[in-house]
């Protein structure tokens, strides 16, 4: 399979009026290019062990291969550019153009839409490839229920940095997460129900988020590799159909993930302190430890041949973080709703 990509995004922050007045602007646009080359091999292969056992294995082969072009176009209030080259010395090895962050007023400002501050055109480029498996037994209790357990592995390319406000920063590249998952599970069904139950242990080695880093005089979101997410979980499922019209489904999880082995370095940040806190033991983002989806369906023949579906819809899930960062303070930054309709 081969990808090309090009991205421009544009962000424009407002200043506080207080230092600077109200309509003073800073515009921070990144220009990249991606392109990718990826191919994999896979197979898979299953044996009938007696009437009721089967035994399958699958294996698969993929090779990445990317190359990214990364720019930075930006103008505006220092404080808000923390790392682009020339604001401060000392960041690529380019001249200052404007002095770095100060906590005392004014702020100013540097480099103009005409003049932008930044670079172009920066190459990274880099290849991963691995080889992924799994392997399932089935079990048939009878004819409508059935037990299996499951090992499988996983793999997430690596990648570049979408939002890399300099050189150095657009040279750290982001390695692969690899997975393991262990599941059992029961899967059965009647004339009217449907049901199954899962319980599975999952562990993610050098696990991709979005994170604050030091840049500069200030901080900016790279991703990087923070150590691994052990997870264990359980979920239901199940499908009734109250009558030949109406049917109602729902389905429940639950998980315990936790983060662990992470280094400070890549621990969340607190951006008015500096201070790096520790991961470990920590939900990673995007986990909730729990979640439901409820909803109904019912169908009506119209008398001219055509259908009527209703169906309503019910989904919630308990707290959960957008980014790994800024979980610390107080209330809690990027927390989803709890419940959402």
């Amino acid at each position: 399979m081969f990808d090309e990509e090009d991205r421009f995004e544009q962000n424009i922050f407002q200043a506080d009026g207080a230092r600077l007045g109200p309509f003073v602007e800073t515009h921070m646009g990144t220009l990249a290019f991606n392109e990718t080359d990826s191919w994999s091999i896979f197979g898979e292969i299953t044996f009938d062990i007696g009437d009721r056992s089967t035994l399958t294995y699958g294996g698969r082969y993929v090779n990445d291969d990317k190359d990214y072009l990364q720019g930075v176009r930006s103008w505006g209030v220092n404080r808000q550019l923390s790392g682009v080259p020339g604001v401060g010395p000392g960041i690529d090895g380019e001249p200052e153009v404007c002095r770095a962050n100060t906590d005392g007023p004014p702020d100013p400002t540097c480099g103009s839409e005409a003049d932008p501050l930044g670079y172009e055109n920066h190459p990274v480029s880099d290849s991963w490839d691995d080889f992924i498996s799994k392997l399932s037994f089935t079990y048939a209790i009878n004819d409508d229920t059935n037990i299996y357990a499951l090992y499988s592995e996983g793999f997430k390319s690596g990648t570049f940095q979408p939002d890399a406000r300099n050189r150095a920063s657009a040279d750290i590249v982001v390695e692969p997460e690899t997975s393991t998952n262990f599941e059992v599970g029961l899967k059965g069904a009647s004339t009217n129900f449907r049901y199954a139950v899962t319980a599975y242990y999952l562990e993610v080695e050098d696990v991709q988020t979005i994170n604050l880093v030091p840049v500069g005089a200030g901080f900016t979101g790279l991703i990087s590799n923070v150590g691994r997410v052990e997870s264990v979980g359980l979920e239901l499922e199940g499908t009734f159909l109250i009558t030949d019209n109406f049917l109602l489904s729902g389905n429940a999880a639950f998980i315990d993930a936790e983060m662990k082995d992470t280094p400070d370095p890549t621990g969340a940040i607190d951006p008015d302190t500096g201070e790096v806190y520790t991961l470990d033991g920590h939900r990673p983002p995007g986990a909730p430890e729990w979640t439901y989806t409820l909803f109904g369906e019912y169908t009506a023949q119209l008398g001219n041949g055509s259908t009527l579906m209703l169906r309503a819809d019910v989904r919630s899930c308990s707290d959960v973080f957008n980014q790994t960062s800024n979980r610390f303070t107080d209330p809690p930054l990027r927390l989803r709703p709890q419940v959402t309709n």
